[in-house]
This record gives structure tokens, C-alpha cells and sequence, in this order.
């Protein structure tokens, strides 16, 4: 024996607003009427506007509503709160990239300025003469 369940939001037939468009099931994340599904024109309030607008969903119990309320409040702290570590993260990472980058400039100057360095002790070192001391010899 088979059992057919299915629950209203599963199937619901295609609904056609008057100017003929397809109205779509939407949910409202309004303060006002959070989570609450409804259908409307998608010209419904803009140019060319459609009238057609249809509550789907009964009205809540004020305790659900104001549940609703507050946990949209949190998920909205929540957000901003993401968005201003997302900042402070870039920030940092910008920082620190022009830490890497100053101190690569550094070393590249200061190894720049030491072969300058020995260039020019090795120099004084071939012009003094004493090229055929030391490690210069091979016996």
C-alpha cells in the first residue's frame, strides 16, 4: 500500500494575474509580516503596474510574529557585524602587504648597496698589487 502525502507548499498550481503574467509564490521578510507567503504580479507596484497581490499564509500569533521580529533583528546585527570584520580583514591584509612589500624594497636596497660594497673593496683590493698573495696563489 502506497501512501500519497504531500503538503500544500509542495504542489500549488501556476497562478495567472489579470494582465495575464505568472504570479509567483514570494515570502515576505518584511518586519511587519515576516515570513509570510504571498503571490503577486511581477509588474505588481512598478511601471505598467499590476494590482494583483494575494496573501498566500494566515496571519501569525503575535508571539510568533514577535519571535520572527527578534530573530530577524539578530541575523541583521549578525550581518552588519560580518560585513565590518570583512572590512577590518581586507584592511589588515592590505596592510600587510605593504609590509612584505617595504621590507622586500628593503632588503633589495641594502643587498643593491652591499655588492656596490664589495665591488669596490674588491676593486681596491686587485689595483693594490697584492693579487699574487694569499688565496690568489696556487701551488
Amino acid at each position: 500500500m502506497s501512501s500519497n502525502k504531500s503538503s500544500s507548499s509542495e504542489f500549488m498550481a501556476e497562478v495567472r494575474c489579470r494582465c495575464g503574467d505568472l504570479a509567483p509564490m514570494k515570502m515576505s521578510w518584511s518586519y511587519a509580516n515576516p515570513r509570510k507567503r504571498y503571490r503577486a504580479c511581477p509588474r505588481y507596484a512598478g511601471n505598467g503596474s499590476c494590482r494583483y497581490f494575494e496573501w498566500m499564509d494566515y496571519d501569525v500569533s503575535e508571539r510568533v510574529s514577535n519571535v520572527l521580529r527578534g530573530l530577524l533583528k539578530k541575523a541583521d546585527k549578525h550581518e552588519k557585524e560580518i560585513e565590518k570584520l570583512q572590512f577590518t580583514i581586507e584592511k589588515k591584509d592590505h596592510e600587510l602587504k605593504m609590509k612584505i612589500l617595504e621590507s622586500n624594497l628593503k632588503f633589495l636596497y641594502g643587498f643593491g648597496i652591499g655588492m656596490i660594497f664589495a665591488r669596490f673593496v674588491i676593486s681596491i683590493w686587485m689595483r693594490s698589487g697584492s693579487v699574487n698573495v694569499g688565496l690568489m696563489q696556487l701551488h
